[in-house]
Formats: structure tokens, sequence, C-alpha cells
């Protein structure tokens, strides 16, 4: 009979490495939204888009651009960093895609955000 092979532990001997990784990969996908919110005009994106996907309420890119004021491309790449840490979805229609918030992976990083600052 073959011995049980036991998890390999941290350099503390008090976790498993399986758990400390997980661990730090939800740390950084939580660190990837603070960086994705971290620049104005990301903010302001999220600000404008709507919480649901109701058609009349997107905005496509070109609507973006010109509601902020900004080139196609830039806005474009904003919405590709929101997009990459799951706070904005997209919906095709015709020849466009159409975006709106991301509202549970939004609410559950404001819930995780309170709980490890120790918030209300």
């Amino acid at each position: 009979m073959r011995p049980l092979r036991r998890q390999p532990r941290s350099s503390t001997g008090s976790k498993p490495i399986a758990a400390l990784d997980g661990r730090r990969q939800r740390a950084d996908e939580f660190a990837l939204i603070f960086e994705a919110l971290g620049e104005s005009t990301r903010l302001a994106i999220m600000q404008l888009l709507p919480r649901q996907a109701v058609c009349k309420d997107m905005y496509n890119v070109v609507e973006l651009a010109q509601e902020l004021g900004l080139t196609q491309p830039t806005v474009s790449h904003h919405l590709k960093l929101l997009r990459q840490a799951r706070l904005v979805k997209c919906r095709r229609q015709c020849n466009s895609l159409y975006f709106y918030v991301n509202q549970p992976v939004v609410l559950r990083w404001i819930a995780e955000t309170k709980k490890r600052f120790n918030c209300c």
C-alpha cells in the first residue's frame, strides 16, 4: 500500500500551499478591480453605464466617446481594462457592442472591501 501524500506546506508551516495560492489569486483579483477603478475616466464610464442590460440605457463605444469627449480608441482601451476586471459586460446588437455594469461582481467587490477593511 502506498503512503498518503501530504500537501506541501508554506514556509510558515501553517497552511497548505494550495490554500495560500487560492488566497493569493483572490487578492490579485481584488487588486485588479482597485487598479481598474483607479483612473478617473474608468470611474466616469462606470457612472454612465446602466446597472442592468436595458437596451435603451446601454452605451456603445462611439456613444461613450461622445459623452466623455474622448476618442474611440481611448474609450475602447478603458472598456477593455474594465472588462478584464469583470466590472462591465457587453451585449452585441447589430454591429455594435453595448456595455453595462456587471452588478453582481461590483456588489461582491464592495462587500469584500467592507469585510477586508472592517467597514460598516
